[in-house]
């Protein structure tokens, strides 16, 4: 994470796209060398246009940006760059990653395993809040974190749904990240920035401009390890979502909602044209996680590899050995077959690593 200046001015340069910005540091290195560069300088890097580098030199002043920095060092408010080792690693994978983000809340959540977007019409039906709510806490009960955009509808019963749960959720903004829209949602805003996470790639101040939330889909989606469609009109945002989801590589949810519903049209032509039907939360899981129905079946008796596993004299990390043995060896896999919370884990899981018991690669435990 950073506070540096020049990527705070960096970001104030709303005339230049994603991928530009993105080709800029690669080709300078650092806002800081783009800022102090002459005109010939970004010209000879062939990137911009001529409109393009005028928007720059025009703006070449870092009054705004320390404004800015006053204001996220007095909130609380990272900022992630590209170039940082804390920069979400399924973001690093889209073809266009935003070259920084601001975060308000609790960044490590950005490193969880294991992530659901939840998307849908802002104008939703009873029944289709009711499902937000419903998945988004079963979800995050098992230490699934919900993403989704702070929308009115789905967008905030998803959220709601997860707040309070181990997985929390992460609400990106297509806003400034200091303001909230719709104003409507100002109290889950004011909940997911105490308990969860607020993103935007956009500085401090940025209006709800109409382009900024197709822009906006692509971060939902690419931190995400699959997307849920609760409800969605035809040629809707969450349509556009799942689009970038499936572009992404990610895989796509559906719940079936009533057909004569008009908030629901996109959302069941999305099950005609392939999309998972889900009706209940463990038919996410199943994709995921082993479910404790799964060992059941699958449970066998102690091989003579698993009698050489070695005797910790603890219960709990015994059991653990045990289960990362039988190939649980995720931490959601865990916390399912653990039944435990997500810091109890980690404290344990960090111990056992420490007493050379375990190794952890790639997000994958495995025994030494």
């Amino acid at each position: 994470m950073t506070d540096n200046i020049y990527w705070i001015w960096f970001s104030s340069l709303n005339k230049m796209s994603v991928i530009k910005k993105k080709a800029i540091i690669e080709y300078f290195g650092h806002p800081e060398m783009l800022y102090k560069a002459r005109r010939e300088d970004v010209e000879r890097a062939k990137i911009l246009k001529p409109k393009e580098c005028d928007a720059i030199f025009a703006m070449k002043d870092l009054k705004k940006a320390e404004k800015a920095k006053h204001f996220i060092k007095e909130q609380h408010i990272a900022l992630i760059t590209i170039q940082d080792e804390d920069y979400p690693r399924k973001l690093r994978t889209i073809y266009d990653p935003p070259v920084l983000l601001y975060a308000l809340g609790d960044t490590t959540l950005l490193q969880r395993d294991l992530t659901i977007a939840m998307v849908g019409s802002r104008k939703a039906s009873v029944n289709a809040l009711h499902e937000a709510t419903k998945f988004g806490t079963a979800l995050s009960k098992m230490g699934i974190t919900i993403v989704s955009g702070l929308a009115a509808g789905i967008d905030g019963a998803s959220h709601e749904g997860a707040i309070k749960h181990l997985g929390s959720t992460i609400a990106v903004m297509g806003t400034g990240i200091n303001r909230c829209y719709p104003r409507s949602n100002q109290k889950i805003y004011q909940k997911i920035a105490q308990k969860g996470l607020i993103l935007s790639e956009y500085f401090m101040d940025e209006p709800p401009l109409a382009f900024h939330f197709p822009q906006r889909n692509r971060i939902i989606s690419g931190l995400s390890d699959g997307l849920l469609v609760v409800e969605a009109r035809e040629k809707s945002g969450a349509l556009i979502t799942a689009k970038m989801a499936l572009e992404q590589g990610r895989s796509v949810y559906v719940i079936p909602q009533n057909i004569e519903t008009p908030s629901a049209r996109g959302s069941n032509q999305l099950m005609k044209d392939g999309a998972k039907i889900v009706t209940e939360p463990k038919d996410i899981l199943e994709e995921y996680v082993i479910t404790v129905e799964d060992l059941k079946k699958s449970q066998k008796k102690p091989s003579d590899d698993n009698n050489e596993l070695k005797k910790t004299g603890d219960p709990v990390q015994d059991k653990i050995l045990n289960y990362i043995a039988q190939g649980y060896n995720t931490r959601e896999q865990l916390l399912y077959v653990m039944q435990m919370t997500i810091a109890e884990l980690n404290g344990i899981l960090s111990m056992m690593e420490l007493n050379d018991l375990i190794v952890l690669k790639f997000d994958q435990l495995y025994l030494i």
